[in-house]
């Protein structure tokens, strides 16, 4: 009894250890597939990089790397997947000069004011290798004192977006470096 017992636990891990080869052998090879139209990109040395984000999401590391390109006055971007050591390109950002206080990160997007460039911030949605972008248009007519070129994203939660600007329109009036704007109605306020 005790051999027939023995056989068939030796019999359960095999099958066990087939299946969860298999499985893995799958998602291998469909990473492979999902991977291969994706432009592999060449990390630029440190000392040449502006801007330099690594997040990591859902078992998956994202980068937002910025550097000078062809446009003399705005920088470009790349958000980019790291896999295996190898850098994958999900999505070009142009002409946009973004500091590490102009991206946030949080629960699974990138929210990215270009500064120089007027008011909006740019959503990046990351899912595996999916990029999804959309614009967050605020109403920044109750606080006319922050400078929409300049600003940074200093949070996000559930309600608000939190942006700061060292650059106000008139420094002789105290408010004007702070603002929340609410995510459901758009409009913003000084806090």
């Amino acid at each position: 009894m005790k051999k027939k017992n023995l056989i068939i636990v030796t019999l359960l891990i095999l099958m066990f250890l087939f299946i969860f080869g298999s499985y893995k052998l799958i998602e291998f090879l469909d990473f492979k597939s999902s991977i291969s139209n994706l432009e592999e990109y060449n990390m630029i040395p440190e000392n040449e990089r502006l801007t330099y984000k690594q997040v990591t999401h859902k078992k998956n590391k994202y980068l937002l790397v910025g550097f000078k390109g062809n446009n003399p006055t705005y920088a470009d971007n790349v958000i980019l997947l790291e896999k295996n050591s190898k850098y994958y390109v999900l999505e070009k950002i142009t002409n946009c000069d973004i500091g590490n206080e102009t991206a946030y990160f949080k629960d699974g997007s990138f929210y990215i004011h270009c500064t120089g460039r007027k008011a909006n911030i740019i959503q990046y949605e990351l899912d595996n290798k999916e990029v999804k972008k959309s614009y967050i248009e605020l109403n920044y007519k109750d606080v006319p004192n922050i400078s929409q070129l300049h600003l940074f994203v200093n949070n996000v939660d559930d309600e608000y977006i939190y942006l700061f600007s060292y650059v106000k329109n008139d420094d002789t009036i105290a408010e004007g470096q702070k603002v929340k704007c609410s995510l459901e109605n758009k409009k913003c306020m000084y806090y």
